[in-house]
């Protein structure tokens, strides 16, 4: 594995996508559209549950008198990024879905876009690099990280993660200001979600492989090592009051041993599975190497979340850190075939390209945009009811947590939260509200 950075062998042929000049303006305009078109659909939908619960944070929280809350909150202390992108883009335009999609749209084009850098700073072929962005832009299975603005510190713990892993390739070859502008983005994406750790055994793969070795060069390391331990020690020691260590979310019990490979296949399916034989009787050894290390990070980046318990697999907004080795595997599927003794396999490759890209944006548009629009509709469903009435509302029955109500009550309608509470708890003089709607 520890060769599998290094360039493969060149060809006098180029190869499929190769007409992509790494820094023709063309290419970051096809990745740029690539990664936004797909989800254009979804702007304009209501907001969804826990997106509610993403202002009421963000209005409490990211203001002068919040700031001492927000540092002893331990569960969104580790999303301060995306708690500060929504109270932004709420001073400016309000409570609104769309500019809020849009920005998580702008982040996925820059996360394609900084994907691609990478893939050629770790010297991939041109081609391969541009598939791989290509993949990792259109695919549809980690669209609620995109999609879903609660879910936003996803689109940011990559980004200041990439932006990390490329400012300390520059580091180990050229020293100077890169160690620290990569340990200040390392930081960002530990403030952006606790997943961010994941990005520290990169940096250190990467000097491994990449070098020199001198003692300077892994300084910048250490320090992030320590402050990374630091940083999980805190949060373990405040477990008494982190949410998702005390509602059940999280267990050291849960069956992981399930979890994760059912993920894995979950991620891989269908194209994965396709790309790997392709990759193992390729030409090119080389790939087969790079394409063992995408599937480790792929565990690796899956393996937190296989911890959770209230079902089976990995939610699909946790698999965006993922979807890169899977991103990486189809780009190096296609390099495989492209290269492959049969008529036309150029051609082939590009087919099978726009085919992953036509699946995924089917899927989007004909399976999971209905799906949003009944997710949004139990919220509306709610607010519909609680603006007829001025009364305190009692929950009966619904398919949210009785928070998700109260700050949906606060934020849209300006009530206090304590005016929605569970029956049975409210005064008598209160209305009864019950759904058997699931989203």
């Amino acid at each position: 594995m520890l060769a599998c950075l290094q360039p493969l062998p060149t060809s006098n042929s180029a190869p499929p996508l190769a007409l992509f000049g790494e820094g023709q303006p063309a290419l970051w305009a096809v990745l740029a559209c690539a990664a936004i078109l797909p989800f254009l659909p979804f702007v304009g939908l209501p907001l969804i549950s826990d997106d509610y619960t993403q202002w009421f944070f963000a209005r409490r929280y990211i203001s002068a008198a919040g700031l001492p809350s927000l540092v002893q909150d331990v569960l969104y202390r580790s999303r301060t990024t995306s708690l500060l992108l929504t109270r932004l883009l709420d001073a400016a335009f309000g409570l609104s879905q769309a500019p809020s999609l849009l920005a998580g749209l702008a982040l996925h084009a820059l996360n394609t876009m900084l994907l691609f850098r990478l893939a050629m700073d770790l010297r991939l072929q041109p081609a391969t690099a541009a598939a791989t962005a290509l993949c990792f832009a259109v695919y549809s299975g980690h669209q609620e990280a995109i999609v879903w603005i609660a879910s936003q510190h996803e689109l940011l713990v990559f980004a200041a993660g990439a932006c990390a892993a490329l400012c300390w390739l520059r580091w180990l070859d050229r020293g100077g200001w890169w160690g620290a502008a990569a340990t200040l983005s390392y930081l960002v994406a530990l403030y952006s979600k606790e997943s961010g750790v994941v990005v520290l055994p990169l940096l250190g793969f990467l000097w491994w492989v990449r070098g020199p070795r001198e003692a300077l060069r892994l300084a910048p390391l250490g320090l992030l090592a320590a402050f990374t331990f630091y940083y999980a020690w805190a949060i373990f020691d405040a477990s008494a009051s982190h949410q998702h260590l005390n509602d059940g979310t999280f267990s050291p019990h849960a069956a992981f041993w399930i979890t994760l490979p059912a993920s894995l296949l979950r991620l891989l399916w269908p194209a994965g599975l396709v790309a790997l034989p392709l990759i193992w009787f390729g030409p090119a050894p080389a790939v087969r190497r790079q394409a063992a290390a995408a599937l480790g990070w792929i565990v690796a980046a899956l393996a937190p979340y296989t911890f959770l318990t209230y079902q089976p697999r990995v939610p699909s907004r946790h698999t965006y850190l993922a979807a890169v080795g899977l991103a990486l595997v189809l780009g190096l599927g296609l390099q495989s075939l492209a290269r492959m003794p049969i008529p036309r396999p150029k051609v082939a490759a590009i087919a099978l390209c726009a085919l992953f890209a036509a699946g995924n944006g089917l899927n989007l548009w004909a399976r999971k945009l209905p799906q949003y629009k009944r997710r949004a509709e139990a919220t509306e469903r709610f607010l519909r009811v609680a603006r007829q009435r001025n009364e305190p509302i009692e929950i009966q029955q619904g398919p949210f947590p009785i928070w998700v109500y109260q700050h949906a009550a606060a934020i849209a309608l300006g009530r206090p939260p304590e005016t929605v509470q569970p029956a049975t708890t409210a005064p008598a003089h209160s209305f009864l509200y019950s759904d058997s709607y699931r989203p």
